[in-house]
């Protein structure tokens, strides 16, 4: 072996050193920013939802839910072991991020079965912890997480398929794909994007019919013992009309322009790579069939009325793992017109992080950067000697939006939500019903209707409640009814009027909290 090849060699065990502590920095910057960020309404569906079903309630039936029920029952385990209290839902926030770590091996494990190249995979988890629309949502307790998961690895299953054509693999893949499922429908999409992978290595002869028959069939035997729960308990009709029929009628909607705009300023590097990665270095099936999986869920994204941040979370893996070889591939062939486009994106991604960042210490985190560029141009030298200074920066500003995330949201923090639900707690009974209508705080006490949030109007901002009624069936919802009859101990001024009998004559505002109405009698 001759001396440049003994050093690139040496290099590239050093790059793979720093890059490994890379992302153990990655996400211990993550933990922080999950165990300080707010809690978002849907956190608090999510747990309340688990609430009900714990205490005896059961879902579609005595209360909406409009997802598919197992995340639900995966958070009841927390909830029973801890308790009702406001710690719960830390505890079971980071009871959730344990998927999402789980999530980042499995982008690993699925690089590092496509290019056999350990630099490329770990490339693969920074470039996907970098992510600002990715973590936003997986720090989160919401059922994206376990969907995404199991999603990840029946790709993962089903690429090492291809690669043996060991059964078991197939099994392995199509059991994921329907846990996927049972954990939210918009597994349906990833139903979509396999079944025409399998259809198309069918027509190439890369897998037989008698294969795709085997994996259909057990695909509906993990389904199959759901399906007939939910008709033997007689809730099939009312499954499809809250899970699919009002999902589609939503009356709220949005485009995605909004999410695309957001992976367009905070992440140009990985989109940059991803469409290099596509179009020039996806040279193997299995390469193939990864980059195209990500551009089928990114349509995906334009099939659905409101497209929030979570919507995009099955794209972005895939999206890294085919950036990071496009990115290891630059760096080794030394291809000019992409060793420029990786200077241009990762300095316009720099300035755009000093400027979000710069109503901080900015001073602080431009010390950092220096100090870890520095000590990477020492260590993390790259394939070759000419493009060496670039690594460092790409791996900065990988690691950049975590940290800008981590000031960002600490800002706020959680702390106020948390006193609120202890504050509710502390004046509540076991017994005794709230009023939220919008998943802000109640999250072990009873509601006071089979709607118990995203009832605002269909003049503002509609929600669930007139989506319901406007295109499902007709549904009578009078809050002040259902105040009178169960005379909650807590109301939320949420779309009711404070001077109404209901309320003046028995409830007084509360000295904490100013939206908040307690009851007198």
């Amino acid at each position: 072996m001759t001396v440049p090849e003994t050093n690139e060699k040496n290099c590239e065990r050093s790059l793979n050193r720093y890059a490994y502590g890379l992302v153990f920095v990655m996400l211990a910057g993550i933990v922080l920013l999950s165990l300080q960020r707010f809690f978002g309404s849907d956190e608090i569906e999510g747990v309340h939802t688990a609430w009900k079903i714990l205490a005896g309630e059961k879902i579609y039936i005595d209360f909406f839910q409009h997802h598919h029920p197992f995340f639900y029952y995966f958070l009841c385990a927390p909830i029973a072991i801890f308790g009702e209290s406001a710690s719960t839902l830390v505890i079971t926030r980071q009871f959730c991020l344990t998927m999402t770590i789980a999530i980042f091996l499995t982008t690993y494990l699925i690089s590092l079965r496509l290019f056999r190249d350990s630099l490329t995979a770990i490339l693969s988890v920074i470039l996907l912890g970098g992510t600002y629309i990715f973590i936003d949502s997986a720090i989160e307790i919401r059922p994206d997480l376990p969907q995404t998961l199991f999603c990840l690895a029946a790709f993962y299953f089903l690429f090492t398929y291809f690669d043996n054509k060991r059964l078991l693999y197939l099994l392995l893949s199509s059991v994921c794909l329907a846990t996927s499922f049972l954990f939210l429908q918009k597994a349906v999409f990833a139903v979509a994007i396999i079944g025409l992978m399998l259809l198309a290595a069918l027509y190439k002869k890369n897998i037989t019919f008698r294969a795709i028959v085997i994996y259909v069939a057990m695909f509906v035997l993990t389904l199959l013992p759901y399906l007939i729960y939910l008709i033997a308990s007689s809730t099939l009709s009312d499954y499809i009309a809250l899970n699919w029929l009002l999902n589609m009628r939503f009356l709220y909607r949005f485009s995605p322009e909004a999410g695309f705009r957001t992976i367009m300023d905070r992440n140009i590097l990985l989109v940059c790579f991803s469409i290099a990665g596509l179009i020039g270095f996806s040279n193997t099936p299995n390469a193939r069939r990864c980059a195209w999986a990500a551009v089928g869920f990114l349509l995906s994204i334009f099939l659905v009325r409101a497209p929030f941040n979570q919507y995009f979370m099955p794209a972005m893996p895939f999206m890294a793992v085919i950036a990071a070889n496009a990115l290891k591939q630059t760096l080794q062939t030394k291809n000019s017109t992409l060793t420029i486009l990786l200077i241009i994106t990762t300095s316009v991604s720099f300035g755009y992080f000093v400027h979000r960042i710069y109503g901080y210490d900015i001073r602080l985190i431009l010390i950092a950067a220096v100090g870890l560029s520095s000590l990477a141009s020492r260590s993390l030298i790259g394939i070759s000697k000419r493009y060496n200074k670039f690594l460092p920066i790409l791996i900065l500003i990988s690691l950049a939006v975590p940290i800008v995330e981590i000031f960002d949201r600490a800002e706020e923090g959680n702390q106020r939500k948390l006193k609120l639900v202890e504050y509710v707690l502390s004046i509540t009974d076991e017994d005794d019903h709230i009023y939220d209508g919008a998943a802000r705080f109640n999250v072990f006490r009873k509601d006071i209707d089979y709607f118990w949030f995203s009832v605002r109007p269909k003049n503002s901002n509609p929600g669930a409640l007139a989506s319901y009624q406007q295109n499902i069936a007709d549904y009578h919802y009078d809050v002040y009814e259902s105040i009178d009859r169960h005379k909650p101990k807590v109301i939320a001024r949420h779309y009711i009027d404070p001077k109404h009998p209901s309320i003046s004559n028995h409830y007084k505002q509360s000295d904490l909290v100013d939206w908040l109405y307690i009851r007198m009698d």
